[in-house]
């Protein structure tokens, strides 16, 4: 997870610990891309607007790495409206996007969906 929210990591860490999903976090995008060429995550959650990098440029730097490209990415953001499940388009690839706050089980949902895919 990339988030410069602390408070919202930890939640979510202590939520999607309890469903059975190991979380390694990073507070800003250099930290986060430097962990995912690393630790190669099954899946990002990412927010939009951070200081620094934003998480489109870390999309866009994920998505050039080899080692990265792979790794499903699915948007939290405080920018879109609250309840809305969308879709974000960077570069002509597709991307699940939640609104924060979102409910926990929309995000259950959508982790779930982009893992199905990623495994087949």
């Amino acid at each position: 997870m990339i988030d410069d929210e602390k408070d919202m990591v930890d939640i979510l860490e202590v939520r999607l610990n309890s469903h059975g999903y190991e979380i390694i976090k990073a507070t800003n995008g250099k930290i986060g891309c430097d962990i995912a060429r690393k630790e190669n995550p099954d899946l990002i959650l990412l927010d939009i607007m951070m200081p620094g990098l934003s998480g489109e440029e870390i999309v866009k730097l994920l998505k050039k790495d080899s080692a990265t490209k792979d790794i499903p990415i699915v948007f939290l953001s405080a920018a879109l409206n609250k309840g809305d499940k969308k879709e974000i388009e960077i570069d002509g690839s597709h991307f699940q996007a939640l609104a924060k706050p979102f409910y926990q089980l929309d995000l259950l949902s959508v982790i779930k969906k982009s893992l199905k895919k990623k495994n087949g």
